[in-house]
């Protein structure tokens, strides 16, 4: 009796690990925190995030579209860039001459900071927007007004880098 004891509570705490291992118990999408995966549902979802965007543009060293107030009072950035034209008597030697006159070279390395190079991550921020917004359940004409406002920065952004460089990449997706 005691052999077959043994033998049926073995069996059954083999049942109960083997069952307990269940896989999908674990790929669940985090509760604490938003995750692509359960972000795009509502209109708000996009309102929100095209603010950001808005938010992205603050700084106006990476994203010079908007001229934002990064410092969070008034702002000479038009002016700054007005150093570009002739408007503008020159002021010593530096970058604006150069660029004035046609001579200015864009740095080959990664890590160039000056006039215009960066900003990539707001190109990067639209696309995923733009890769997510048909993942809402609203109706397609509101879901055309953010897409809209999110091509109209993604083409102010591009209109200045070709304004400054010529070509760039275009890029449209999410895999750089």
């Amino acid at each position: 009796m005691k052999k077959y004891i043994y033998k049926l509570s073995t069996l059954c705490l083999m049942l109960a690990v083997s069952n307990a291992c269940n896989d999908d118990f674990l790929e669940r999408y985090p509760i604490d925190q938003i995750s692509n995966e359960t972000f795009w549902n509502t209109e708000n979802d996009l309102a929100v995030y095209n603010n950001g965007l808005y938010h992205l543009t603050e700084n106006h060293d990476n994203v010079p579209i908007l001229m934002g107030h990064s410092s969070g009072n008034n702002n000479n950035s038009i002016w700054f860039q007005d150093n570009f034209s002739d408007n503008f008597a020159p002021f010593g030697t530096g970058m604006f001459q150069s660029v004035r006159a046609g001579r200015h070279l864009v740095p080959s390395s990664e890590t160039a900071q000056a006039f215009g190079y960066k900003g990539w991550n707001f190109v990067y921020a639209i696309n995923v927007g733009l890769a997510n917004y048909d993942k809402a359940q609203i109706p397609q004409a509101t879901k055309d007004r953010y897409i809209a406002e999110a091509r109209l920065f993604r083409g102010w952004f591009y209109w200045d880098k070709v304004s400054k460089f010529g070509d760039v990449p275009l890029l449209k997706t999410t895999q750089y």
